[in-house]
């Protein structure tokens, strides 16, 4: 399967066998290269990765993927769509990046207490709970944005 999102794209599988799983990814690959160049897109090698994600070890060498003529990277860790994901979903350095994030709007809201109330609050909603909710529909599925949302503007 593909995901397209702009300019990014992600391609995922599912196989109980390495060698099967990566001449999926590769065909895959082939076939975008094809899709991109009918419409006069470039796959750049050097941003394209490769994670395979388990449950139980999995140890190489695996087969070689390229794109083009260069080989792609297989990554422990990686970035997509701004949810920083790996191998093991752990989800460790997504929420390391979410509390320093929180943590530099948090501050800047108490360097901003002169303000009035109604300002402080448009702050909070536009830069802080954002910074907190995305991601979550996809991280928790069921997850009802709206019901966070009703319950932070009664906490105010």
């Amino acid at each position: 399967d593909l995901e397209m999102f702009a300019d990014d794209s992600t391609g995922y599988c599912v196989s109980d066998s390495l060698y099967e799983l990566c001449m999926v990814l590769q065909n895959t690959i082939l076939e975008l290269g094809k899709w991109a160049k009918i419409n006069s897109l470039n796959i750049h090698p050097v941003k394209t990765e490769l994670m395979i994600l388990s449950n139980k070890p999995v140890f190489g060498p695996f087969p070689l993927i390229c794109v083009g003529n260069k080989p792609v990277n297989f990554v422990m860790k990686s970035k997509c769509l701004g949810i920083y994901i790996d191998r093991n979903l752990t989800w460790n350095d997504h929420i390391n990046m979410l509390c320093k994030r929180f943590d530099a709007k948090v501050k800047m809201l108490k360097r901003m207490k002169a303000l009035n109330s109604k300002t402080l609050e448009t702050f909070y909603f536009s830069n802080i709970i954002p910074c907190i909710m995305y991601g979550l529909g996809k991280l928790l599925p069921g997850f009802d944005k709206s019901f966070f949302f009703l319950v932070a503007h009664e906490c105010t």
